[in-house]
C-alpha cells in the first residue's frame, strides 16, 4: 500500500503534538482536561511549608473547618485538592496547618 510522504509527515506531527499534550503536568490553570475551577471573589490564603500559598474561598474554608471538626480529614484534603488544584502533599500540608491553627489542641 502506497502512502504519500507528506501524509506520513503530517500524521507524525499530529502524533507528536498529542504526545506532548498527554505528557504535560496536570493541575495548572491552562489544563485542557482538568476540572474547571470556580472563580472566587473573596479568597483567603493559606501558606504551607513549601512556601506556596493556596487560595481558598470563604465557603471552602468553612466547609474544610466543618469537616475537620467532624474528624473527616481525608474528605477535607480531597476538598482542598479540588478547590485549589494542588497536589496531595500540598493539600495535606494545608489541612494539617488548618488543624493546628483552627482546632484547639487536645
Amino acid at each position: 500500500m502506497f502512502v504519500p510522504l507528506p501524509l506520513l509527515i503530517l500524521a507524525g506531527l499530529v502524533f507528536l503534538v498529542l504526545l506532548v499534550l498527554a505528557m504535560r503536568p496536570r493541575g495548572r490553570s491552562d489544563d485542557l482536561i482538568g476540572v474547571p475551577r470556580a472563580r472566587v471573589t473573596r479568597a483567603s490564603g493559606l501558606t504551607i511549608q513549601s512556601g506556596r500559598k493556596l487560595e481558598l474561598s470563604a465557603e471552602t474554608r468553612i466547609e474544610v473547618e466543618r469537616l475537620l471538626a467532624n474528624g473527616q480529614v481525608i474528605n477535607a484534603v480531597k476538598l482542598v485538592r479540588e478547590a485549589t488544584g494542588s497536589g496531595l502533599k500540598e493539600a495535606k500540608d494545608a489541612v494539617d496547618e488548618m488543624r493546628r491553627s483552627v482546632l484547639p489542641s487536645r
